[in-house]
């Protein structure tokens, strides 16, 4: 099982998924199971994907934010994405907004 950072897949991660994995299921929970033969886990980690269980991505989640989103001026997903590089394992769950409304959470 293979986590999405915020539920989003690269091309490039999709691109992998193509080329090692024989069956792929996307799953509601920003997963993906993955059925291979052999490839180790690093191959996935290092094309952005979450592999670990104490991956900062287990817990993290943002709204769209900006400049997506006209509420707001804040660039949650990068704010996010700099977060999970600093984050201690173990770190409780956050979600990142950029306005009251708190999308996504």
């Amino acid at each position: 099982m293979l986590g999405v950072p915020l539920g989003m897949l690269t091309i490039e991660q999709i691109d992998l998924l193509r080329r090692v994995a024989e069956e792929v299921v996307v799953t509601p929970w920003r997963s993906i199971v993955v059925r291979t033969d052999d490839i180790d886990l690093d191959v996935f980690e290092a094309g952005g994907f979450a592999v670990a269980a104490h991956s900062p991505w287990a817990t993290l989640s943002a709204c769209v934010g900006a400049p997506w989103c006209r509420r707001t001026d804040t660039p949650t997903i990068e704010l996010t994405t700099a977060a999970a590089r600093s984050l201690p394992i173990d770190s409780p769950r956050t979600h990142v907004v950029g306005c009251e409304r708190a999308c996504g959470r």
